[in-house]
């Protein structure tokens, strides 16, 4: 579920990639397969397989050890998610 009580319209979760953090399977909100994993010097954005939930990038430090094919957890902060109903429109909670 959704890391935070959130309202029953809502249908879309919206977070900056700098906003997820990477974790063991077990213990992030989701879970999710490496698929791609750019090295840009400073930084890391790894392209993370959700399933159904869709595909999440991840901004990580450049020293981040993440392989591809690799499974992770994925944690939110949930004072930086972005909430949204079905048509679109930006939800408060």
């Amino acid at each position: 579920g959704l890391p935070l009580d959130a309202p029953a319209s809502v249908t879309h979760l919206g977070v900056r990639p700098e906003h997820i953090a990477l974790t063991a399977p077990d213990r992030g909100h989701v879970s999710g397969t490496v698929r791609i994993a750019e090295y840009l010097g400073a930084d890391i954005f790894a392209h993370i397989d959700c399933g159904t939930a869709g595909t999440l990038v991840v901004r990580a430090p450049g020293t981040t050890p993440v392989r591809e094919d690799e499974t992770v957890g994925l944690t939110f902060d949930p004072a930086a998610l972005h909430l949204f109903d079905k048509d679109g429109l930006a939800l408060t909670v």
